[in-house]
């Protein structure tokens, strides 16, 4: 449950479920106490029956610097962790990174069901990256990656492009872009020109995400009732993606005596803002989360990439104003004016 992909993968898995679908999500790891999800259905494997994948995998990660946002397609699985996948009807896919062996999976598939594939990045119709920012080379097969470093045509980045479209071929495969400008990403890209491309967006909770008392919610918190409260709110602190360095240097352009960040994620970054800040562990129930968004008086999303933003629309869904960069998936979250302010990309003068 942490995280936007995980997060969305549950809320849609209990909608089917309220809505009389037999329903089943499968997870290699299982984080919350709730008997609806699955962990993946496996019989005991040989070390021979793994090493194959082990193998691969660690000829893969040979060639992936250290710390470098790249994922390779395979993981350490051996065929039998993925019994009865074949029984499904429909087989829609989420995060599989780190823990699905794509070629394992995609052999214990067959022909005949029906694939989903949610775009929660890029990494579906990229070689290897889930942030493209300012590479396109996706949209001719990659090579030359700028994440491993390298300037040869045929590095892994290639080598997983080529072996994506292989695994592909025959599969009656759609991608769901959750805005957009994913779906128009995912269309680009050589991958994704032999896929079927819908545009759904994300399912927002507006039953539990509901406006609430902000005095109450600040007190809770512990957080000043006299100031302006900005919020900022990701799983790790230290993705760059999500930009807190951005909003670090707009507040410093504002007055210190009328605000208060209030910002929560895991992982390290020494916040330096002129004004007073309050740090909160990870925001793991939903209650938390509504709790946070109710305690700010305008939510800030910097990110220089998103593919939908769980942050900005559940903000909105409690009468929380949003402020973000008017790029990527924002556009479709954000009404400017209306739920929130678009700005300039990515001026931290405009923040």
């Amino acid at each position: 449950t942490t995280g936007g992909a995980a997060r969305s993968a549950y809320q849609l898995h209990k909608a089917l479920l309220a809505a009389g679908i037999d329903s089943h999500l499968v997870v290699r790891k299982k984080d919350i106490d709730d008997n609806v999800i699955d962990v993946l259905p496996h019989r005991a494997t040989t070390w021979l029956e793994a090493l194959p994948s082990r193998v691969r995998q660690k000829l893969d990660r040979m060639q992936i610097p250290g710390g470098a946002e790249f994922t390779t397609d395979r993981a350490t699985m051996a065929p039998a962790e993925l019994a009865g996948i074949e029984d499904f009807d429909v087989v829609h896919l989420h995060y599989i990174n780190h823990g699905f062996d794509e070629p394992t999976l995609f052999r214990s598939l067959k022909k005949t069901q029906r694939l989903f594939w949610t775009l929660h990045d890029a990494y579906p119709f990229t070689g290897g990256c889930h942030v493209a920012h300012d590479c396109a080379r996706y949209t001719t097969g990659c090579g030359r990656c700028p994440r491993l470093g390298g300037e040869r045509q045929d590095d892994l980045s290639a080598q997983i492009v080529r072996r994506k479209l292989e695994r592909l071929r025959g599969f009656d495969m759609t991608y769901i872009g959750q805005s957009r400008w994913i779906a128009a990403c995912s269309e680009r890209s050589l991958i994704g020109q032999g896929v079927h491309h819908h545009v759904i967006p994300e399912a927002i909770e507006t039953s539990h995400f509901v406006p609430t008392d902000r005095k109450a919610a600040k007190s809770n918190l512990g957080v000043p009732s006299d100031r302006t409260v900005v919020g900022w709110l990701a799983a790790t602190v230290d993705d760059s993606n999500k930009g807190l360095d951005l909003l670090q240097d707009a507040m410093r352009g504002l007055d210190p005596k009328r605000f208060h960040v209030l910002w929560a994620g895991s992982g390290e970054f020494d916040l330096r803002v002129p004004c007073g800040h309050t740090r909160l562990q990870p925001r793991r129930g939903l209650d938390e989360v509504n709790e946070f968004y109710a305690a700010c008086d305008v939510m800030v999303v910097p990110s220089r990439q998103e593919t939908f933003c769980f942050v900005a629309c559940e903000a909105s869904s409690c009468g929380t104003p949003v402020v973000a960069f008017a790029a990527t998936g924002l556009l479709d979250a954000i009404s400017n004016g209306e739920n929130g302010f678009l700005v300039e990309p990515f001026s931290v003068e405009a923040l």
